[in-house]
């Protein structure tokens, strides 16, 4: 029996949303859809980062805490918000048949 692996896990029809997504709307898209982050594309549609839920709690936390210090933000803490892939990430095309979008892989 071979070990199982990524591959194997993964969900081939990955969701994105653009990167102008407001905050309220990016919550309801991630519970809508019953998962726990998402892609995000930059307006050429390229893959820029991830943001989960995790992301969303943290900011979250961050302004509330600085609602109540009385130094609210909701553009700061939306800087923050999206994990950008890191160095070692590099855009490659997809090789499935059929199919016609850029994914990141991690540069071994």
């Amino acid at each position: 029996m071979r070990p199982i692996v990524a591959a194997d896990l993964m969900t081939p029809d990955v969701l994105s949303v653009p990167e102008t997504m407001g905050l309220g709307e990016l919550s309801a898209f991630l519970l809508d859809h019953q998962i726990s982050g998402v892609v995000v594309r930059d307006e050429e549609g390229q893959p820029v980062g991830v943001v989960s839920l995790t992301d969303l709690a943290a900011v979250t936390a961050d302004a509330a805490d600085a609602a109540a210090e009385g130094n609210f933000s909701t553009a700061d803490a939306a800087s923050h918000l999206v994990t950008r892939p890191p160095p070692s990430c590099r855009r490659r095309r997809s090789r499935q048949k059929g199919t016609n979008f850029t994914t990141l892989a991690v540069a071994a």
